[in-house]
């Protein structure tokens, strides 16, 4: 288990320097840099679009995020969350967020 947590401290580590890094950053120069910077940076889930390219993101930023997720477990929290496991551990019971959407 500590390992988890040295882990999710070290994907935070990363994104906090990378936001210091990217203190200077500017969506203009990132639109000039990739003009297919809002084709890359948009995804489409049905009919909708989400666009979000004009955030103060980087690939680099991203995957840091997508690493500070896997490090912390989300894919593990959001299936048991589907499945119906206790994940309000202060209260020892299931978050039965989708028994409200059937």
């Amino acid at each position: 288990m500590n390992r988890t947590v040295d882990t999710v401290a070290e994907a935070r580590a990363r994104l906090a320097e990378h936001f210091r890094e990217q203190s200077a950053f500017s969506l203009r120069d990132a639109f000039d840099r990739d003009p297919d910077r809002a084709r890359r940076m948009t995804l489409e889930l049905g009919p909708l679009a989400v666009d979000y390219s004009k955030n103060l993101v980087t690939d680099r930023t991203l995957e840091l995020l997508a690493s500070l997720a896997r490090a912390a477990g989300l894919t593990d929290a959001v299936s048991g969350l589907h499945s119906g496991a206790v994940l309000n551990r202060s209260e020892q019971r299931p978050a039965l967020h989708t028994a409200l959407r059937r």
